[in-house]
């Protein structure tokens, strides 16, 4: 047993780290982390040209509705309507029978009934609780807003 323990704790040599054994691990051990170094970068690089080719296509799909927005722009600027509109607005045209009377804007303002609209009072509570209480209320599965 005394023996054995010797062996044990002999301590290894230069000689012996510079085995073929040793070598033949460390050279596997570094041919492995420069494939999964590789597999790193070609995933990342994978995810960035996805991430371009999505923005592409969403910048393709808007000008496809400027377009289509643009071509319905100018079928109304065709129309009669517009033609109506735009002859009264612009120059101050009427049809036969018709009178022209120009109204000063703040005048027709105070014509214009005052609509207040309902402030949402739920914002101004959740913003006066502190973040602790927020956190509370999300633990317990209680919106924002009660």
């Amino acid at each position: 047993m005394k023996e054995k323990i010797k062996s044990l704790s002999k301590k290894h040599t230069p000689k012996d780290l510079f085995s073929l054994y040793h070598i033949s691990v460390l050279v596997i051990i570094v041919i492995s982390f420069s494939i999964l170094w590789a597999g790193i970068h070609v995933i990342q690089r994978n995810y960035k040209l996805l991430k371009q080719i999505s923005v592409l296509e969403q910048e393709a799909e808007l000008m496809k509705l400027s377009v289509s927005n643009q071509k319905l722009m100018n079928e109304y600027y065709k129309t009669d309507a517009y033609m109506e509109i735009s002859a009264r607005r612009l120059l101050n045209k009427a049809l036969p029978g018709e009178k022209l009377m120009l109204v000063p804007k703040s005048l027709a303002l105070e014509q214009v009934p005052s609509v207040e609209l309902e402030k949402n009072n739920t914002n101004d509570s959740v913003q006066k609780l502190s973040n602790w209480q927020k956190w509370v209320r999300f633990l317990s599965g209680k919106s924002l807003g009660d």
